[in-house]
């Protein structure tokens, strides 16, 4: 063959000539068989390939060698954001590793693990081998960290894992809720909104709702409505209402004058911390005493101005959080129309209800109606 191809190219080629055996043997081991002509340096992260591939990169996790142990978290960064390859990397005992380099005493190794950790959770499968693999007491450890980085990913990765009944019900049988209460003490104003949203997660179970309520989340979360941080204030407020299903709760969050800054915040610069303060309000203005509180706090004064500013908002343009703000606000004041005081109060907005009985959006118009219905009924 190679004399046909060489002919056709014109070029000349003759067989070579045998060289004996001594020649041939010196020949594979100069140049055929040898394993690395150029070998890798010590902390080169050599990856291997096909099914061996997983499971040398986790073992590198958790070695000997710091600069391989970065290298490697930093690949499985990249590698758990897609699912046949943190599929993979699962099989080959991910979580556990993650788990020894969370322990690292270097601080970066330990915020890389903690990273991967909570992308690991955004995944259900990766959820699942983590409940399996008890990361609610690793995560324990990770969220009380010297670095806020750790605390930081940590704090994601409980989030991430609270998502689903599973999840929520192994952070709460954990012990997640007495830390997560704890962080919200005594956490940075940064990052006490994201201790707070997971700790609104475990309150959806009711066992979590008892535990934080035997472990004074009321004491604790009311505080925070007056953060200087906007996720803060914003998060402090979905959690008081997540806490005051009860009317026993909403009793105890009036008397220790948690109504006050919520209605402090209906005067905030941004629109979620507006929208959380009411959506805590209408929870709360349920119970009698916090109708009466509502009254003696002016409350009427208060949310007047509010509704008649988000109507103006909604001529510049619609949103669904500024719609569900003003049928928060609504609700409060259907409320608070029971109390006769507030109820006389209120008379005074029956024309701004008037114009959102003809609001484009169903939920207004009904709630609305709902209002005025209340206002301007006769005992």
């Amino acid at each position: 063959m190679h004399a046909v191809c060489r002919k056709r190219q014109g070029i000349e080629w003759s067989p070579a000539e045998p060289q004996g055996i001594d020649q041939n043997m010196q020949h594979l081991v100069d140049v055929a068989v040898r394993p690395n002509p150029a070998p890798a340096p010590e902390d080169a992260l050599t990856l291997a390939y096909g099914a061996g591939s997983a499971p040398k990169l986790v073992s590198q996790i958790s070695g000997m060698s710091l600069i391989l142990r970065k290298k490697s978290l930093a690949e499985t960064l990249k590698m758990v954001r897609v699912p046949k390859e943190l599929a993979e990397l699962l099989h080959a005992g991910l979580v556990p590793a993650l788990h020894v380099a969370a322990s690292d005493d270097e601080g970066e190794v330990r915020e890389a693990a903690t990273l991967a950790l909570s992308e690991v959770a955004r995944h259900h499968s990766g959820r699942e081998r983590m409940l399996e693999q008890d990361s609610v007491a690793v995560l324990s450890t990770q969220v009380c960290d010297r670095l806020a980085g750790v605390r930081s990913h940590g704090l994601r990765a409980m989030l991430e894992l609270g998502k689903g009944p599973a999840g929520v019900a192994g952070l709460v049988e954990g012990g997640g809720v007495e830390l997560l209460l704890r962080r919200v003490a005594e956490e940075e104003p940064q990052l006490q909104g994201m201790a707070l949203m997971a700790l609104t997660q475990a309150m959806s179970h009711h066992k979590g709702l008892e535990k934080a309520v035997e472990g004074g989340a009321l004491e604790i979360i009311i505080p925070v409505l007056s953060s200087d941080d906007v996720v803060g204030r914003e998060k402090a407020a979905l959690s008081l209402a997540a806490c005051t299903v009860n009317l026993k709760e909403k009793s105890k969050a009036a008397f220790l004058n948690g109504m006050m800054p919520l209605l402090q915040l209906l005067q905030d610069e941004e629109l979620a911390v507006r929208k959380a303060a009411a959506q805590a309000l209408m929870s709360l203005t349920v119970s009698n005493d916090c109708k009466v509180a509502a009254v003696e706090l002016k409350a009427v004064k208060e949310l007047i101005p509010v509704l008649e500013q988000s109507m103006k908002l909604k001529l510049q343009g619609t949103s669904p959080l500024l719609t569900a703000f003003q049928v928060n606000v609504l609700q409060c004041m259907a409320q608070i129309a029971e109390h006769p005081i507030g109820r006389k109060q209120l008379k005074a907005v029956l024309p701004q209800l008037a114009t959102l009985a003809d609001d484009a959006d169903e939920h207004v118009r009904r709630h609305a109606s709902i209002a005025n219905d209340a206002i301007t009924r006769m005992p």
